[in-house]
Order: structure tokens, then C-alpha cells, then sequence
């Protein structure tokens, strides 16, 4: 008979060896739990060698174009050369194309600790599209944190979601893009939560004309599961005109999200016009009845998020400023950003922040 020691100290095995009598329904719970966790392990596995052969077969065509005896033979010519010998000999999988990514597999993670197992080989030919290497890492980082399917990494990548956050910031210097590339998105403060501008390209809106504020609230909740995403990791819904019964007033939250790695509530209202001031008041009214009313004792205050069409920065600054309440207002834009304008955007944020230097003095005062 074999011993649990044999079979593995699985949870599955656990619950039903726990149960003296079990009952033909736990039989069948324990074995589709056991059967389940082992083919998850035996994925797991498999795609952990297949990322270690594929980085070892980078390695060694490193080592060939460095140090091959023949190596002068073949020049440029080696990853077509070695293509059609391994496809004959192996199958497919071996193109030129894919031996060109799995010598840039190595070149960007020359320690094979560093490559992430949550993530599948198509993840990395991806990534490895991403010449600079803090973006690379940033996006390595948050797809591991956060699950992304090769498509959603896509996504996130044609919004630039890696600029769209250092935007949001308040302060950049080059410790915090060190940070946000060796660990992505910490979610240790609620401006960490903020993107700026918040992408709605999935919502396919028409620029015909500009959607009324329940028409945008309608078009998010068609597409709930896609807004979540572009909110961030950890972001789960609880309701959309959620009421908050302040007196004999009847207001109504547009929608209302949980942050589980900030622990906290996060409200958001929609303007489908420029910021205006009067908004900060009322949002600022819905986070102190959550404050009081809703939180419980492991919540962190909740977080409040304008969304709107355009905001003047200084105008937004004022309104903003001096409040107890984490309030924020961002833009959203209906499209994919322009790249060229967004970087922009970033180059001068860091300058912004970069220590000023004073001109040396070359004369002596009198």
C-alpha cells in the first residue's frame, strides 16, 4: 500500500486521509483535486524546461559565435544555417526567427535564476521586442505578478503602460524606474495605483461624437473585465451607482472598486468634460462616509479617481491640495496614446525632478 509519503502531502491528500469514514463524494473531490494539482506541477515543470533549453541553446550559440572554430565559415549566416539543420533533425521550433530570440533569451538573463517560470516562451518573444532594459523589466515583472495572457501583455504594451505610470508620478528619479523595473507596479501608496492617461481604446467608442457620462459608465460595465485590467492588478468590482445615503440626499457613486494589494476602496466618478473643482468636493464627500461608514478595521483609507477628458494641472493642484482624502484626477483618452507625445510627457517629468545644478561662479564678487 503506499504511504502518503509516496503519493505526496498534497492538500488533497490531506482533506480526504483526514476523514476517517469518507463518503463516495469526497472520493471524487480528492481525486479531481489531486489529479488537477499534478498536471498544473507537471505544466509548471515543462515549461520551466522548456525555457532552460532554450536559454542553454542561447548560450551555446553565443559561445560558437564567439569562440567556434569554424565560426568564420558561417559569419552572419549561422542562426540559417543551424535553422535548417535542427528542423530537419528536431521539427519545428527552430526557425531563424526563434534561435534569434533565444540568443537574445540569454544575452538579456545571462543568469537563468532571473527568468521568471510564471511566464511561457511566447511572454519572452515578446518581451524581448523591448529594446530598452528597464521596460523590458518592468513588463517581465508585471506580467508575472499579475497573470497576464500573452495578448494582455500585448495590450499593455501598445499602451504604454510603463510611461503612463512613471507620468502619473509625482516624483521620478532614476531610483524609482530602478525600482519599477526590478519589481514593477510595489502598490505601496495609492498614487501607485494612478496611470496617466487611463486607455479606453477597448471600449471601440466612435469619434463621431464625444459619449455622455452614462453612456461611458455603460460602455465600462459591458467591458468590466478589460477596465479592471487597465485599473491594475488586484482591482475587483463592487458596484457601479452605488448609493451613498448622506441624510435624506440620494447620491450615487459611479463606481466603486476594491484594490486588494492597497486594501483599500477605490471610487471613481466620470466626467466626460475638462476638470472641474466642484467634483473634488464630491468625491471627497463619498470617501468620509466610507471612511465612517463602510471600512473596516483592515482597510486603509479608500482612494478617490476623477476621470476626465482633460485637467489643468495647476487648477488641479489647488483643488487638491490640503485634502485628509487621497483624491486624484487623471485624463482618459478614448484611443491609444501617441507615443511621441508621451514620451515627451515622461523626458520632461524626470528632468522636472532631476537635482538642479547652479552655474559655477567664475568671477569674485567685490
Amino acid at each position: 500500500m503506499w504511504s502518503a509519503e509516496r503519493i505526496g502531502t498534497s492538500a488533497a491528500w490531506d482533506r480526504f486521509g483526514s476523514k476517517p469514514h469518507p463518503s463516495f463524494e469526497d472520493l471524487v473531490c480528492a481525486v479531481e483535486n489531486a489529479v488537477v494539482h499534478t498536471r498544473d506541477s507537471a505544466a509548471q515543470a515543462a515549461n520551466k524546461g522548456q525555457l532552460l533549453a532554450y536559454w542553454t541553446v542561447g548560450k551555446m550559440i553565443v559561445v560558437y559565435e564567439q569562440d567556434g572554430s569554424d565560426r568564420a565559415k558561417y559569419g552572419d549566416r549561422t542562426l540559417v544555417k543551424l535553422a535548417k539543420r535542427l528542423t530537419v533533425t528536431l521539427g519545428r521550433g527552430f526557425s531563424r526567427t526563434n534561435l534569434y530570440y533565444m540568443r537574445q533569451f540569454y544575452l538579456t538573463h545571462q543568469i537563468f535564476q532571473t527568468v521568471s517560470g510564471k511566464l511561457f516562451w511566447s511572454h519572452y518573444c515578446e518581451l524581448l521586442n523591448v529594446d530598452d532594459d528597464a521596460k523590458r523589466g518592468f513588463y517581465e515583472h508585471e506580467t508575472a505578478n499579475a497573470g497576464w495572457s500573452v495578448r494582455e501583455l500585448r495590450r499593455q504594451m501598445d499602451s504604454m503602460l510603463f510611461e503612463r505610470v512613471i507620468n502619473a508620478k509625482d516624483s521620478v528619479d532614476a531610483e524609482s524606474i530602478k525600482a519599477l523595473a526590478c519589481e514593477g507596479i510595489a502598490y505601496q501608496r495609492p498614487v501607485d495605483a494612478m496611470k496617466s492617461p487611463v486607455v479606453l481604446e477597448f471600449l471601440d467608442i466612435p469619434d463621431v461624437s464625444a459619449p455622455y457620462e452614462g453612456e461611458l459608465q455603460k460602455a465600462l460595465l459591458a467591458q468590466i473585465e478589460k477596465f479592471m485590467l487597465e485599473l491594475g492588478r488586484g482591482f475587483m468590482f463592487v458596484g457601479s451607482n452605488v448609493r451613498i445615503p448622506v441624510g435624506s440626499d440620494k447620491d450615487y457613486a459611479d463606481m466603486v472598486f476594491y484594490c486588494k494589494p492597497l486594501r483599500a476602496y477605490v471610487i471613481i466618478e466620470l466626467k466626460t468634460t475638462k476638470f472641474m473643482a466642484c467634483a473634488v468636493g464630491q468625491i471627497n464627500e463619498y470617501l468620509n462616509y466610507y471612511v465612517t461608514e463602510v471600512n473596516d478595521e483592515y482597510d486603509n483609507p479608500p482612494i478617490g479617481i476623477i476621470l476626465c477628458t482633460d485637467k489643468n494641472n495647476v487648477r488641479a493642484e489647488y483643488a487638491l491640495g490640503g485634502l485628509n482624502n487621497a483624491i486624484f484626477a487623471s485624463t482618459y483618452t478614448l484611443r491609444l496614446p501617441n507615443e511621441e507625445q508621451l514620451i515627451e510627457q515622461v523626458r520632461k517629468t524626470i528632468e522636472a525632478n532631476e537635482p538642479k545644478i547652479l552655474p559655477v561662479e567664475t568671477t569674485i564678487p567685490n
